[in-house]
């Protein structure tokens, strides 16, 4: 008996069961904790949500996920975006957002030296001119006198 257990069952057809298998364990691991999401949310009406994270809804389940996770629903199965996927596409849009204030930053250097400059000549401008004025007053009370 044992026997024609073995021949019913061979190396490939286990191979062969085994991606679906991962896939039907991925599911079943998304459900679970999508349940006790979904039994802390009915034990409390409200769930504090931590930092960095967000709650996604898909009905009547409530999901804690980084900000940002893409989601996909497919039918009835939700599939969240792989970490490292994640990861690397906020990284992406860290190094852009750095970018453009690098830049901004840039521009209001150049900004800042060309305002100094000009409020530089102006002061060299109304120094000139207030010495001009202390000359001149000298000799207006001279002519009076």
């Amino acid at each position: 008996m044992r026997q024609g257990v073995k021949k019913l069952v061979s190396r490939s057809a286990v191979r062969s069961i085994m991606p679906a298998a991962a896939g039907v364990c991925l599911v079943a691991a998304v459900c679970a904790c999508a349940a006790v999401t979904r039994g802390a949310d009915a034990a409390e009406k409200k769930t504090e949500v931590p930092a960095g994270m967000e709650e996604l809804k898909f009905g009547k389940i409530n999901m804690i996920v980084p900000k940002g996770m893409k989601t996909k629903k497919h039918g009835n199965v939700i599939t969240l975006e792989d970490v490292n996927e994640y990861l690397a596409r906020r990284l992406e849009e860290m190094d852009k957002v750095i970018q453009k204030i690098d830049a901004r930053l840039k521009a209001l250097e150049k900004t800042t030296r060309e305002q100094d400059a000009i409020f530089k000549h102006n002061l060299e401008e109304l120094r000139a001119s207030l010495d001009k004025v202390k000359e001149a007053l000298p000799k207006e009370e001279e002519e009076k006198d």
